[in-house]
């Protein structure tokens, strides 16, 4: 996603220990009965050619803390989320939701959906904008 060399990491699970900076636009929940782990949903870009990680800014319905979820490139700017799983307090729970985002200049653009599947098809086709 993004310009070629700068892959978009999002969320999932994180050892406490290694998240020392927390970003304000994202959250992070524990798991319960793992101490040692946060569930987040961070979204990261990492320049291969400079070794730097961007903290874009994000616009629009960002996620909840989410892992096992599955994402598929749309365009070179475009991509769809789907599923996964959020931790409640009583461990995990799946979620069928839909989010479509658009990477821009370093900012990030979500957007929750509950659309018909055929609506998503032409949109992961490239028949529709989202």
């Amino acid at each position: 996603m993004g310009s070629e060399g700068e892959p978009l990491v999002i969320g999932g699970i994180a050892p406490r220990s290694t998240t020392t900076q927390r970003h304000y636009q994202f959250k992070y929940k524990n798991i319960p009965g793992l101490d040692d782990r946060l569930s987040t949903n961070e979204q990261n870009i990492y320049n291969l050619s400079s070794g730097q990680w961007i903290i874009p800014s994000v616009s629009g319905q960002c996620f909840p803390p989410n892992a096992h979820f599955l994402i598929e490139k749309i365009n070179y700017d475009k991509g769809i989320m789907y599923g996964g799983i959020v931790p409640s307090d009583d461990g995990y729970i799946p979620t069928d939701s839909i989010y479509l985002f658009q990477l821009s200049h370093n900012t990030i653009v979500s957007y929750i959906y509950t659309l018909p599947i055929y609506r998503i098809v032409e949109i992961f086709e490239g028949n529709a904008d989202l």
